[in-house]
């Protein structure tokens, strides 16, 4: 009789890896979170400066004027797209209970650090996708600012 057979299990010792893994893809997701907080905050302080180059206009009225007003709004909108722009969904804990619940300990977990690292991917390009465009408001606060002084310039 054959009762006493192992059963080959290809987790056998992997309970350290999974961890490490694990960890891993945490720490990553943690970082993405931070540099979407660092990113938020630099919207935040774009659309305050904007509003303060928008303040340093004495005399309204021709070509500089209207470009630095319309330059300024841009970069302003800008930071507001930013700050709107969706950040990564969160995993369905009712989905992944159901999906996890019928597997072996190990395999599980080896299903959630896969999960999770898809869920990281996705956030780590809407973060790159958002920064680029923050860069783009920082280009035209730039360009509003060079035409903010050569309308001072015309005005003195």
């Amino acid at each position: 009789m054959r009762w006493n057979r192992k059963v080959h299990d290809p987790f056998d010792g992997k309970d350290l890896i999974l961890e490490l893994l694990d960890h891993e893809v945490d720490r990553q997701r943690a970082d993405v979170a931070s540099r979407g907080a660092m990113v938020a905050t630099r919207a935040a302080v774009l659309i305050a400066s904007a509003s303060i180059i928008t303040s340093l206009q004495s005399d309204p009225g021709g070509p500089a004027f209207i470009a630095t007003v319309i330059l300024t709004a841009a970069a302003a909108m800008t930071g507001v797209v930013v700050l709107v722009m969706r950040s990564g969904d969160e995993l369905s804990i009712v989905e992944l209970e159901k999906a996890l619940w019928p597997m072996a300990t190990n395999e599980a977990r080896r299903d959630l650090v896969y999960q999770k690292l898809y869920a990281l991917r996705g956030d780590e390009k809407r973060l790159r996708r958002r920064a680029r465009t923050l860069n783009v408001g920082f280009a035209l606060l730039t360009a509003s600012l060079i035409s903010t002084a050569f309308h001072l310039t015309t005005t003195i």
